[in-house]
């Protein structure tokens, strides 16, 4: 089993500073999607359990993402991770960036 002493100090530096770099663009997507305007309606499918439920508390709740039925939902999300990912990837040194291709079909 490899532990943090066995890898080289450079590695771990580098290894930190990705995490940091990818830390800030976290947050710059978040920073993004807050500045956006609320749309004026918001649609929300549920079942009249659900619909009294949201009435009475007044709240939404939500599903965790792949308990999802319906892909598309999934993929509009990721669709805007992967437009941040890819305006990165042509901002960075061109040995430093990495290809989505494998989620093309997604």
């Amino acid at each position: 089993m490899t532990t943090a002493s066995d890898i080289p100090a450079d590695m771990l530096a580098a290894l930190d500073a990705f995490d940091k770099a990818c830390e800030a663009d976290l947050a710059a997507f978040a920073r993004e999607l807050e500045a956006e305007e609320s749309p004026p309606m918001l649609f929300h499918y549920t079942d009249d359990a659900g619909l009294k439920g949201i009435l009475e508390y007044g709240n939404i709740r939500l599903t965790d993402v792949l308990n999802l039925n319906d892909p598309a939902e999934l993929r509009h999300g990721f669709s805007h991770a992967i437009d941040v990912w890819e305006r990165a990837q042509r901002a960075a040194h061109p040995k430093a960036r990495c290809s989505l291709s494998s989620l093309n079909g997604f």
